[in-house]
């Protein structure tokens, strides 16, 4: 049970059950999805390395598997702690995802973050910590990056903080959101992280036309990715 993470001394009996029990279907799904799935059957690999942090990762948003890979990776690098991801309210409604959102302690959000939302965002930051975002808000339907919404760019400037690219490769194709299940045989997998974008040359307190501006940066990182470009070495 990862040492000593299950003492909590403060907790009553049956919060200690209930943490229990979702760290159980996280872990299960994390070895289900990232380490059978993922890394043994997809043949899965990594290319780039995170920076420190804090910083934002924007990713594209292709199928089930991007958040639970994603995660993994800090969870196998010993930094579970650091990051956070923002989830929409509709998982919810979906039994296993309703864990791992509220295990994971996701920011939830509706279709457009409040200003509650903002405020917990910027927190971690602050704090030193990663935020993970799919800026295209929903999973796509065609496996073509869709258009981006101006959160990352807000969050970014405002905080100062560089943005990571990360691009998704072989996710849409193994399980998209037309499919219940994955593909039984699996194409290769891989996760591309690009090199961070610094916020330095734009202007604060960005103007709508700066946000625009940012964000197409962002998704053009992604898009170069994704065809094998700007990959760190």
């Amino acid at each position: 049970m990862e040492g000593d993470a299950f003492v909590i001394p403060w907790e009553t009996e049956l919060e200690r059950i209930k943490r229990i029990h979702d760290w159980t279907i996280y872990r299960f799904l994390q070895l289900l999805l990232f380490d059978t799935y993922y890394l043994t059957l997809a043949r899965g690999t990594v290319r780039g390395t995170f920076p420190k942090p804090p910083f934002i990762i924007a990713a594209n948003h292709v199928s089930y598997f991007d958040w639970v890979v994603l995660d993994s990776l800090f969870w196998k690098s010993g930094q579970k702690d650091k990051v956070r991801f923002i989830a929409k309210k509709k998982l919810l409604s979906n039994p296993a995802w309703r864990v791992v959102v509220k295990f994971r302690q996701s920011i939830i959000v509706d279709d457009t973050p409040n200003r509650a939302a903002y405020k917990e965002m910027f927190k971690i930051l602050h704090d030193g910590k990663v935020l993970c975002i799919f800026p295209d808000g929903k999973r796509t339907a065609s496996g073509h990056i869709e258009k981006f919404q101006e959160g990352v760019a807000r969050l970014a400037l405002q905080s100062k903080v560089p943005v990571v690219p990360v691009g998704l490769v072989g996710f849409f194709e193994n399980w998209t959101r037309h499919r219940n299940l994955p593909r039984p045989l699996p194409r290769r997998m891989e996760v591309r992280i690009g090199s961070p974008i610094e916020t330095a040359s734009f202007s604060a307190p960005p103007q709508l036309n700066v946000l625009i501006a940012f964000t197409d940066v962002v998704k053009k990182a992604i898009e170069d990715l994704l065809d094998g470009v700007g990959v760190q070495t």
